[in-house]
């Protein structure tokens, strides 16, 4: 008997939830398993009564206080008549509650609730399931309360097989059996870059010896025991658990740039595309042997046991170390026999040693393959080249994937520092290639056959030698899209995915200041179904906000998280900045006119110096960062404020603020102050400063500015309303040579946060002064 109806790809379209206020959700394929599901948050009804929300625990809203006759209703709108798995997530502390489910267009009871269990907690969630019939066209589903003492925070539809009449959850398909990889012709080798590999059989590298124990490190009071202690990371049902078996929240910082070095890390996104890129433009403008001493120097610096201690020290529990194969293996076009492969020492003695620095500072370590042979995306981040067969093009770059993650797995497998592995990373393919009208990333894809087939077989690799560590599978998509991919034959594996302020669909409007909770709905329904954890593994590259609303939710949520980069050059949104010079800069010029006449040496005095400066030590620490990932974020409702008053004037230094967004802090040097400054503000930065108004009236403000030419300009409110603004700023020539701006604004009194907005780039601001001027 089967267990889920076929229905054609028009009736899977036509398929819509109309969500509050107008909003539309489709409802998603599955087509593993034939059939079709969306969740919605339960504030989204299209109409209520009595009903009233809240932030859960889960930090998404929640309908609350669900008394006798609150309802929240939802239009449906069905092609075809159909009977669905409803899912209800109920919070209830001690077992309250009853409602019913009902058709209001036919006044029919679709289905009770006569129990809950108790949650013992109103921040702890059970799901609740009942079998419904739908009819086609539009219907309106009412959640109506019969006795109160519960609250509802999604609910979601599961299609059934219309012979199926058990209100038992839907079991799991078994996967499909490994199919073996079929290689494609094979192109013309071209090199890539210039190695003196060490050729060894395979098998034959030596493991690495744990230096200690690892000891537990939770980041929360941890929950009894729920799985058993291995002494690894691994998985238990839908929790990630340390090696003490207790609950493991996981928060840590992606080393980009490391191995990987994508171009617009270092300000050289408009001459290369990608890593490879990147090392050709400079072999071509140094030579190949003063490249190769670059590129081995950024190893070098870039990551030391000075960062590994500064991540521990913050209060990060994990970091991911994203790997090149090339730094491990030949490209398939280079190995002189096809199908066998030549390792290279680089990989390893690099991972080796950052396993070290982690015992040492007991932090964890998850290893991701970033650049696989051929590349699995067409962006800068895998190190694709279109000259080549992709990853997906020829079998053999995915056997030489697995055979990679086969010498990590016996190397490694006894390491308890070791995190897991994260098969690969930034997947994004259309495996369709000759419908054109699919997306090219994959972000439509139905069933992501080859990718779950590549995941079969290095999970298998692996697990010939290493049963102990647990293995992240990302979706397609940039890791968003996982139809196809679960249930696996392993117990100890976790879905990955990304996390993006910006939505991927075209026309539709960036949330910039919200973190994606449609993200997170679809991850945690996933969950719910494959009964497997989740990990974050991938985002950044935004405002301090954003990062600490995204983390928060996840923490929530019981999902682990790693965030995008720990270091980029001249940057405010990574925990770490990288100083450019002006040697560097001279050089980016000079690639950027195409000019021929680089003085090769004046160049690689330049590379050496930016390389040098990723050292920790040589770097800026961007506090506001590492407050919003760490939730440390300074607050302006529980912050003291600053007494203005009419005596004399008030300062307050730049880096005082309470809030900030888009801003970072750096060493001062100005003649009557010291400390820091705020710079890098930009159109839209903001820095917020709570002060107290003993007498309401016009005051003066004077904002100490440094302009290099002239740019930049603010406006001000108290409490949202604006009340001044300036522009026009005064020439300082310089970033550290400063100058008296001053405007007049009238206070009311009282507590109050005034928020300066800048309407430009150009600036830096080292302290703002209030004075009375009359009432």
């Amino acid at each position: 008997m089967r267990l889920f109806s076929i229905h054609t790809f028009i009736i899977a379209l036509s398929l819509l939830l109309k969500v509050g206020a107008g909003r539309v959700l489709h409802l998603g394929a599955d087509h593993e398993n034939d059939h079709y599901y969306s969740l919605i948050s339960a504030v989204n009804f299209d109409d209520s009564s009595g009903v009233e929300t809240r932030i859960s625990s889960e930090a998404l809203k929640s309908l609350r206080y669900m008394n006798i006759g609150d309802f929240a209703a939802y239009q449906v709108n069905m092609a075809a008549a159909a009977p669905y798995l409803m899912q209800l997530r109920i919070a209830s502390p001690v077992g309250e509650g009853s409602f019913e489910i009902l058709n209001t267009q036919s006044q029919q009871v679709l289905a009770t609730v006569e129990a809950i269990n108790a949650t013992g907690d109103w921040s702890q969630w059970i799901t609740v399931e009942r079998k419904i019939e739908l009819p086609a066209g539009l219907s309106i589903i009412q959640v109506r309360a019969t006795q109160p003492g519960w609250e509802l925070l999604w609910i979601s539809l599961l299609e059934m097989d219309p012979l199926i009449s058990t209100e038992a959850p839907i079991p799991l398909i078994a996967p499909a059996p490994m199919a073996p990889l079929v290689p494609s012709p094979v192109v013309a080798p071209a090199p890539l870059m210039t190695v003196a590999p060490t050729a060894v059989p395979t098998s034959s590298i030596p493991s690495l010896a744990p230096s200690s124990e690892p000891t537990a490190m939770p980041t929360r009071p941890p929950v009894p025991l729920p799985g058993p202690a291995t002494g690894f990371v691994r998985t238990h049902e839908r929790l990630i658990v340390g090696p003490d078996g207790n609950q493991l929240q996981l928060k840590g910082m992606v080393l980009g740039g490391w191995m990987v070095l994508q171009p617009y890390l270092v300000l050289a996104e408009n001459y290369t595309n990608t890593s490879s890129e990147f090392f050709d433009l400079v072999e071509k403008t140094v030579g190949p042997d003063q490249m190769m001493e670059f590129r081995q120097s950024w190893l070098d610096n870039f990551v030391t046991h000075e960062d590994v201690r500064e991540l521990k020290s913050l209060g990060f529990n994990i970091i991911k170390a994203p790997l090149h194969y090339e730094l491990f293996t030949l490209p398939i076009q280079e190995e002189p026999v096809r199908g066998q492969d030549t390792w290279i020492m680089t990989g390893f003695e690099l991972v080796d040693q950052l396993l070290e620095w982690a015992a040492e500072e007991e932090i964890y370590v998850l290893l991701d393959l970033q650049a696989a042979p051929g590349g699995q995306n067409f962006d800068n981040a895998t190190d694709y080249d279109p000259n080549f067969y992709s990853f997906w093009q020829d079998g053999e770059n995915q056997r030489k994937a697995i055979a990679l993650w086969r010498e990590i797995a016996m190397r490694y497998a006894d390491n308890p520092w070791v995190a897991g592995y994260d098969l690969l990373n930034s997947v994004g393919w259309n495996f369709d290639e000759l419908d054109i009208t699919k997306h090219q990333n994959g972000c439509d894809e139905e069933t992501n056959g080859p990718l779950r087939l590549f995941y079969n077989g290095a999970i298998n690799a692996i697990r010939d030698f290493d049963t102990n560590h647990m293995i992240v599978l990302a979706g397609n998509c940039w890791g968003t899209n996982h139809k196809g991919l679960f249930p696996m034959n392993d117990d100890n594996v976790v879905l990955g995915f990304r996390m993006s302020w910006t939505s991927l669909k075209e026309g539709e409007k960036a949330q910039r200041d919200v973190p994606p909770e449609e993200t997170i709905f679809q991850q945690l329904f996933e969950r719910e179904k494959y009964n497997v954890p989740l990990l974050m593994t991938h985002a950044g590259d935004f405002h301090n906000k954003w990062y600490s609303d995204t983390t928060s939710m996840l923490e929530a949520n019981d999902i682990g998280w790693t965030w995008f980069t720990w270091k980029k050059m001249n940057s405010t949104d990574s925990p770490f900045e990288i100083y450019s010079t002006t040697s560097y800069n001279t050089l980016l010029s000079h690639w950027d006119y195409n000019c021929d006449d680089i003085h090769q040496e004046s160049a690689f005095r330049a590379l050496m110096q930016i390389a040098n400066n990723t050292q920790l030590s040589k770097t800026r620490r961007n506090r506001p960062v590492i407050e919003a990932l760490l939730n440390e974020v300074r607050n302006c409702d529980s912050a003291l404020q600053y007494e203005v008053t009419t005596a004399e004037p008030r300062r307050i230094e730049g880096e005082d603020f309470c809030m900030s967004l888009g801003v970072a802090t750096e060493l001062g040097a100005d003649v009557d102050s010291v400390g820091s400054n705020v710079g890098w503000l930009n159109s839209g930065s903001t820095i917020s400063y709570k002060i107290g108004v003993a007498v309401p009236g016009t005051y003066n403000i004077k904002f100490r500015i440094a302009s290099p030419s002239g740019d930049g300009g603010l406006t001000i409110q108290s409490n949202g309303v604006q009340i001044g603004s300036s522009s026009g700023f005064t020439r300082t020539y310089g970033w550290q040579n400063w100058a008296d701006v001053d405007t007049s604004v009238v206070l009311p009194t009282g507590v109050q946060v005034l928020d300066i907005i800048s309407t430009g780039p150009g600036w830096n601001l080292n302290w703002l002064e209030l004075s009375f001027v009359s009432a």
